[in-house]
């Protein structure tokens, strides 16, 4: 997609706050500033860097907000082809989301948590008293042996909690990350753990993204 013009659509109800939509390309170009309504499509065109060093479709929050997203598409192009008025005046896909489409998306950038944050989420043990090996699920194995991390919408790894013995501890860093085909492992570093017991990863507000482009 080097140099071409592409669009990017979602079809979304904003239920509170605001959000913009952008592509990233190594330059951060944002289409649309959204605010509360009902469902909308909503789309912009830009031309991808000649030399892109990534490729991220952002339907990105401004503070706190909320939002439903249908269905999102990027094509090469001026124009979407996502979705049309009915004649009722409803908004229909012009094609059904394919499964599989999912699934290779994943093995790009997978998102895992998404929604609720009041659950634990992931089981895993503590290695020693200062690391906790956590298996967090993917349904297929990313590109790379060991995809980035990165936090997104102002979070950080102060929204993570791992539980263990009784005690709940805030992790400094992520030490390590490996993709394997059933999840990915990620090792958290803390203080405090008791070794060779079970821990309990919980989300509290850190949004965190794998990141397998290369």
């Amino acid at each position: 997609m080097a140099g071409k013009t592409v669009t990017l659509s979602f079809l979304v109800e904003i239920v509170s706050g605001t959000y913009k939509i952008a592509i990233d390309d190594g330059i951060y170009s944002t289409g649309l500033v959204l605010g509360p309504g009902t469902l909308q499509l909503y789309s912009f065109s830009t031309v991808i860097s000649t030399s892109p060093d990534r490729l991220r479709c952002v339907l990105d929050s401004d503070g706190v907000a909320s939002a439903r997203i249908y269905a999102a598409k990027l094509e090469v192009g001026d124009h979407q082809t996502l979705a049309a008025v009915d004649a009722n005046g409803d908004w229909q896909l012009l094609e059904q989301p394919d499964p599989l489409e999912y699934l290779k998306c994943c093995r790009y950038q997978f998102v895992p948590w998404i929604g609720d944050n009041a659950f634990p989420m992931v089981v895993g043990f503590a290695f020693g008293s200062t690391s906790a090996r956590i298996m967090i699920p993917c349904p297929v194995q990313m590109r790379l042996e060991a995809p980035s991390v990165e936090f997104l919408q102002g979070s950080s790894i102060a929204g993570m909690a791992i539980f263990c013995d009784g005690t709940a501890k805030i992790p400094t860093a992520i030490s390590g990350v490996k993709s394997t085909p059933t999840g990915i492992g990620v090792n958290f570093a803390t203080t405090g753990l008791v070794g060779n017991q079970a821990c309990i990863l919980r989300r509290t507000d850190g949004k965190i993204l794998f990141d397998a482009n290369m």
